[in-house]
């Protein structure tokens, strides 16, 4: 299993506000799992599904 499933590609849209936005996408089957205004907020989203892929029995439900 590769250290990071998930990445960040950004993609260019007309319609996206500054002509681009940010895709968090599975680079192994290559789908799409959430567009982003900021390569941050893709960046942290890609942190969070890598480190849930790695360690399945920890959620984001609060204690």
């Amino acid at each position: 299993m590769p250290k990071s499933t998930y990445r960040v590609r950004m993609v260019r849209h007309p319609a996206a506000p500054e002509g681009q936005y940010y895709e968090v996408y599975n680079q192994r089957t290559g789908e799409a799992a959430g567009a982003y205004a900021t390569f941050l907020e893709a960046s942290d989203e890609v942190l969070l599904r890598n480190r849930l892929q790695r360690r399945p029995h920890l959620t984001l439900s609060p204690a």
